[in-house]
């Protein structure tokens, strides 16, 4: 693998608002989850490309160096392991073997000695990056001065450091678990909020502590020394809470590691009372003079005690322990400054990701708790007006919206979540409605996968076959591929069930999946779908193919082509989201289109639809779409334009 595609390959999850909507709300999970990680992907590749031949040859050279210095052999884990058991034998007798037990302990304590060692070697590496900013500050003092000072209160700084710090712990304790970007996305908000301010304000920090003048500021070398300083500032942050928690998780490890020595002894206690020995454990206490394994063979019971005297297994222990701290001090301490000096390539590479995701696999650390807000509330307000022309259009229409979402969270994995809808027509057709309770499910975790029940949203192929409410139940899940099965019933029509999987392979999202409908107008529909996508540059390129079917209709074959850009960031000003779409789509691949264009009013359909949205400021967004689409049967045409100015609001903040 080339390392622009090993540096691609680390990718965040897309962090979205709780519950589903339409293709014009915000942040549809399952459309734009794949294309948030390909643009990340995209902007990795480009930072890469910003970077000199020799600092991109040696941050790999060092990333090689970093990622195999922490690196514990199997085999030697094992040995640990085997150690331990040897420590429980030597305080129980026992001669039958306790499988389960023996490996639970062998396991933790091999764990438990390894993650001691990366602990050690990750704390003494945080030094190096205080004598990383140091040495930029020097650089920056160096500078001639003229001028008046820059005014800044250092208050201001440990004020937002602090803030970030949190921001950033809660983040990394729940990615240690299983991700879920509905509940996650405020802290991500926040923790972009955060880091956003932190490099400002660290910026100015620098300034300040170097003696920078107002006049040296816009200096292009000042700026980007100061710019380096943040940057490098702000991944010592992100260490020392890496550390912290790796610290956390060793504690837990240590728990594991005596429970299961606990629990290994009490059942070797167990069966040695039942070998019926002479005189009861008391040949134990030959155990460290060399001839209890004789003793215990005199009476008919093998391999009793344990192989080694409790001194050779300390001397064994500490060779061991050696062999895994085998990185000198001085190699400790060059790895530690390079690691700090190079830090923007090794995070432009994806290495401190890739640290993260290992140091996490490690052992658990507790996610937040409920916070003060057991009941969230998240809202939309929107404004929209769409001018819908031709033989199947319904002309022109403006409505006013408002959506409020409660999420009662039950006891940290069990939510209760609600939507209630108000709808204005404000002019053309359509009715009224005042307050309905649209949405009312239940959801949370059972073992790896989630469960729902109730009436939720459903939003199926992209929501190239159906995006409306759904009664019924849904499994779903991450693991060892993405999935979900679903079956309930849908509005206007019975029975319905559904199941789709995708899984990454390489730079390709493969996708595939089988539907089943029982409508008003046909008593059986069935539609089959394969999709693919990839990155290309900037955007994400997607190839959607459909096969549908009902019991009135032979089988027919359709596709959808898309090509986008971005994501949604309803927080972030300036932020541009972009769509383009040529559609073919029979009668029977369909029962309720996502698009703002006129494809349920229709037969069948071909024809483009394009969109851009664009936060105009914090929280509120601005979406123009277009649509020209064909009947097929018919062969009438329609157009669409729809605008739309969304607010979102919620009565809550992570912290």
């Amino acid at each position: 693998m080339g390392k622009k595609k090993l540096a691609c390959c680390v990718g965040l999850g897309v962090l979205l608002i709780a519950g589903n909507a339409e293709a014009s709300d915000i942040n549809p999970m399952k459309q734009h989850h794949e294309a948030v990680k390909k643009e990340y992907s995209a902007a990795v590749e480009r930072q890469m490309d910003e970077l000199s031949p020799a600092r991109q040859e040696h941050a790999w050279a060092l990333g090689e160096e970093l990622g195999m210095a922490g690196t514990i052999p199997a085999d030697v884990k094992k040995k640990i392991g085997d150690l331990a058991v040897e420590d429980a034998e030597a305080r129980v007798i026992d001669n039958i073997p306790i499988n389960r037990a023996r490996a639970a302990l062998s396991g933790a304590a091999g764990d438990y000695e390894a993650l001691k060692v990366r602990y050690g070697m990750r704390e003494k590496m945080l030094p190096a990056w205080d004598k990383e900013k140091q040495k930029i500050l020097s650089k920056l003092s160096g500078v001639k001065k003229t001028g008046s000072p820059i005014p800044f209160q250092e208050s201001k700084y440990e004020e937002v450091y602090e803030r970030t710090y949190r921001a950033e712990e809660n983040i990394y304790r729940f990615y240690n678990g299983a991700f879920d970007p509905d509940w996650i996305k405020p802290y991500r908000k926040t923790a972009d909020k955060a880091e956003a301010e932190f490099l400002n304000v660290s910026k100015q920090y620098a300034f300040k502590k170097s003696g920078i003048t107002m006049e040296q500021v816009n200096d292009p070398d000042v700026d980007s020394l100061a710019e380096r300083y943040a940057r490098t500032d702000l991944l010592a942050l992100q260490d020392n809470v890496q550390v912290k928690l790796l610290g956390e998780r060793l504690k837990n490890q240590k728990k594991e590691y005596v429970k299961a020595a606990s629990v290994y002894e009490k059942l070797y206690a167990r069966e040695i009372s039942r070998c019926s020995l002479p005189g009861g454990l008391a040949i134990a206490g030959t155990a460290e003079k060399g001839g209890s394994v004789a003793a215990g063979q005199a009476y008919g019971v093998s391999g009793i005690l344990p192989a080694h005297t409790k001194e050779e297994r300390e001397a064994m222990r500490d060779s061991i322990r050696q062999l895994m701290a085998s990185v000198s001090s001085e190699d400790m301490d060059r790895l530690a400054s390079r690691r700090a000096e190079y830090g923007s390539e090794l995070s432009a590479m994806g290495y401190f990701d890739r640290e993260a995701a290992k140091d996490q696999s490690t052992a658990d650390t507790k996610a937040p708790a409920i916070q003060d807000k057991r009941f969230k509330v998240d809202g939309e307000m929107r404004v929209d007006y769409g001018a819908h022309h031709g033989e199947e259009a319904i002309g022109d229409r403006s409505r006013a919206r408002l959506r409020v979402y409660g999420d009662y969270n039950i006891d940290d994995n069990w939510h209760f979540i609600s939507m209630l809808e108000n709808e204005k027509i404000l002019s053309g057709r359509g009715d009224d409605n005042w307050m309905d309770l649209d949405r009312y499910y239940l959801t949370g975790m059972v073992g790896s996968s989630r469960l729902t029940a109730g009436v939720f949203s459903s939003y199926l192929a992209e929501g190239n076959i159906y995006d409306s409410k759904f009664k019924g139940i849904r499994i779903s899940g991450e693991t060892p591929f993405r999935y979900m099965v679903e079956a309930g019933t849908v509005p206007y029509g019975g029975m319905a069930a559904a199941g789709e999987v995708s899984k990454e392979a390489g730079d390709y999202t493969l996708g595939a999946g089988i539907y089943h409908f029982n409508m008003d107008d046909s008593p059986s529909r069935n539609i089959y779908m394969l999709n693919v996508r990839r990155p290309l540059g900037l955007y994400d390129v997607g190839l959607m193919g459909l096969v549908g079917s009902d019991s009135e209709r032979k089988s027919r074959k359709g596709y959808v082509a898309a090509l986008s850009r971005g994501e949604e960031r309803t927080w972030d000003t300036g932020n541009t989201y972009y769509f383009l779409k040529y559609y073919y789509q029979p009668y029977t691949t369909y029962v309720s289109h996502t698009m703002e264009g006129m494809a349920d009013y229709m037969h069948g359909f071909k024809g483009i639809g394009a969109g851009i949205h664009y936060t105009v400021a914090p929280n509120w967004l601005l979406q123009a779409e277009y649509y020209s689409l064909k009947d097929l049967i018919n062969g009438d045409k329609n157009h669409t334009i729809w605008l739309a100015l969304s607010y979102y609001f919620s009565n809550y903040e992570a912290n």
